[in-house]
């Protein structure tokens, strides 16, 4: 229930800084109309208040989104929100599955060096493991 009274207070705060913007800005008109600078000053202060007094509004109903509320079922924590696993390490290629076997023929040596070349044009392996393997295969054939 907290985090429901931190979004509807923020809610409210962001509510009353739109308020006080409005005010301000009918204070800065009533003064320009009556050509009074103190006035207007004034107008100007009380927008400015009433943007911060907003940015906090906002502020509290972020934090209440991002708080993950939890529920005790039968006295076991339980969370609204399912965590996703974390992501996987990235793959950089397995640069030795195209190292060269006993029954490769001379197209599937091909292949593997197309596809050795794949991995350098994206990104996944260096130019050294490039070289390197690919030194290995043309050897083979």
């Amino acid at each position: 229930m907290g985090v429901l009274k931190m979004y509807l207070g923020g809610a409210l705060i962001a509510i009353f800084g739109i308020i006080t913007i409005l005010v301000g800005f009918v204070v800065g008109i009533a003064a320009v109309a009556q050509n009074s600078e103190g006035v207007c000053l004034t107008g100007i202060v009380i927008i400015v208040i009433g943007f911060i007094i907003y940015a906090i509004g906002k502020f509290y109903v972020g934090v209440s989104k991002r708080t993950t509320p939890v529920i005790m079922v039968e006295g076991k924590d339980k969370s609204r929100k399912q965590s996703l696993p974390p992501p996987p390490p990235p793959s950089y290629g397995n640069t030795s599955s195209y190292s060269y076997r006993a029954g490769d023929s001379k197209e599937d040596i091909e292949e593997k060096i197309r596809k050795l070349r794949r991995l350098y044009d994206d990104g996944l392996i260096s130019e050294e493991e490039y070289e390197e393997k690919k030194k290995e295969l043309l050897e083979r054939l």
